[in-house]
């Protein structure tokens, strides 16, 4: 509601991000921001690992060619973690190319009550893929 008040000219959607590319054809952004839940889901209870993946995956499906991806995700969705990840990256590097990702410390967030330790990665859709 507070979006489509704000940009009362946009197309603005409720859909879950998870699933955002099966939803917003033929929309196709050059610009995707994204904070996704860590390890939760709409209509889902309990736990889900691979939920960042999920969401980012769909971001990027949805971007345009040449599009950019930014995200703030849980530290550990990294590249370099590949115990924890390690065929996520091969997908993502298949639609896009990862041109940034540095952890953030949880304690800049410390005055919003919070020292989760964050990372902000940038993805590029790679034409064509």
């Amino acid at each position: 509601m507070l979006l489509s008040s704000i940009f009362p000219a946009n197309f603005v959607t409720r859909f879950d991000a998870a699933q955002v590319d099966d939803h917003l054809h033929p929309v196709a952004p050059s610009v995707v921001l994204m904070n996704p839940p860590f390890s939760a889901m709409a209509n889902i209870s309990g736990r889900m690992a691979d939920t960042t993946y999920r969401h980012i995956a769909s971001g990027v499906a949805r971007l345009a060619d040449g599009g950019r991806l930014v995200t703030i995700s849980r530290a550990n969705f990294s590249p370099e973690a590949s115990a924890a990840w390690p065929d996520a990256f091969v997908r993502l590097q298949q639609r896009g190319r990862v041109v940034f990702t540095a952890a953030i410390t949880g304690a800049i967030y410390a005055k919003h009550g919070t020292t989760t330790e964050t990372r902000l990665t940038v993805i590029d859709k790679v034409a064509g893929r």
